[in-house]
C-alpha cells in the first residue's frame, strides 16, 4: 500500500508541475504576444554627455537619422519597429562610438549613445579638419560644439585608417602626446597647441611667446619633468620673454635659445 501511495503522490506531483509549467509558458507566450502587438508610445534618445560636458551630436540629428530609416515608428506597433537596423544606423555614425536600442517597459523605443572622447583636434598640412581620439580614431568636427582641447597644426599628413598600428607615424605621436597631456593637469593647463615641423612636435603654452621642441612623442614623462622643472626654476628667473625656444629633444637636458 506504501509502494502504491508513493507512486500516486509522484504520478500527481508531474501533473501539477505540467500544469504550473503550461500556464508559465502560455502567461509568457500571451505577454510578448501583447508586447509585439503593442503600439509604440515614444522615441526617447539619451546621449551620454563628454568627460568635460557636451554633446558632439544633437538628439535633433539622432532622429533624423532615425526618420530616414523608418519614418513611421511613432505610430507602428513594436512588432513592425527593426530595432538592430535602427541600432546599426545610430552605430555608423562617426560621432557614435556605443549604441543600444531597445523598448523598455512602458513601450517606449529607447536610444542611448556613448559618444567618442576628442582627444586633439587636427589641422593637417591640408587643411582638412577634425578630431582624433585615444583609440586614433577619426571624428568629424562638430557643427555645434567645440570641446577644450589642444589643436595640432602644421605639417600633418592626411589620415590613415589604424594610425595607432605605426607608432613612428605623426598622427600616432599626436594622439600619445594628447593622452600623456590629458593625464597631467600642469600639461592640460599649459598647452594651446601643439605644432610639427619637419618632423618634429613643437608644444605652444598658452602663455609666453617662446616654444617648446619635444622632438618625438618618445620618454614624455622625462621631458615633462624637465619643463616643470624650467618652468619652477629657470622662467622666474629670466622673465617670459627672454627666451624664444626652449629644446627638451635632448636627454637629461634643457637647452634654451635665447629671443
Amino acid at each position: 500500500m506504501k509502494t502504491n501511495t508513493w507512486k500516486t503522490f509522484r504520478r500527481r506531483s508531474r501533473l501539477i508541475w505540467l500544469i504550473l509549467f503550461t500556464a508559465i509558458a502560455l502567461t509568457v507566450s500571451t505577454a510578448m504576444l501583447s508586447k509585439r502587438e503593442a503600439m509604440v508610445s515614444e522615441v526617447l534618445i539619451d546621449i551620454d554627455p563628454l568627460a568635460k560636458g557636451g554633446e558632439l551630436l544633437t538628439k535633433e540629428e539622432v532622429r533624423k537619422l532615425l526618420d530616414r530609416k523608418f519614418p513611421s515608428k511613432n505610430q507602428e506597433r513594436l512588432s513592425k519597429v527593426p530595432l538592430q537596423t535602427l541600432e546599426e544606423a545610430v552605430r555608423a555614425h562617426p560621432m557614435v562610438q556605443e549604441a543600444e536600442v531597445y523598448v523598455d517597459a512602458r513601450n517606449r523605443v529607447r536610444v542611448h549613445i556613448v559618444q567618442p572622447e576628442p582627444l586633439i583636434r587636427v589641422i593637417d598640412q591640408r587643411g582638412a579638419g577634425y578630431y582624433l581620439d585615444a583609440r586614433g580614431e577619426r571624428i568629424p568636427l562638430s557643427r555645434h560644439f567645440s570641446p577644450r582641447i589642444p589643436v595640432a597644426t602644421g605639417a600633418i599628413p592626411a589620415y590613415r585608417d589604424s594610425i595607432l598600428n605605426h607608432p613612428d607615424h605623426i598622427l600616432a605621436q599626436l594622439v600619445e602626446m594628447g593622452q600623456r597631456i590629458e593625464e597631467d593637469e600642469f600639461m592640460q593647463a599649459l598647452v594651446e597647441q601643439i605644432d610639427v615641423h619637419a618632423g618634429e612636435i613643437y608644444l605652444v603654452p598658452k602663455m609666453g611667446k617662446f616654444r617648446i621642441l619635444m622632438g618625438d612623442a618618445k620618454d614624455l614623462d622625462k621631458k615633462f619633468s624637465r619643463l616643470k622643472s624650467f618652468y619652477r626654476h629657470i622662467l622666474p628667473a629670466v622673465g617670459w620673454s627672454y627666451y624664444e625656444l626652449v629644446n627638451l629633444s635632448f636627454d637629461k637636458q634643457i637647452v634654451c635659445r635665447k629671443a
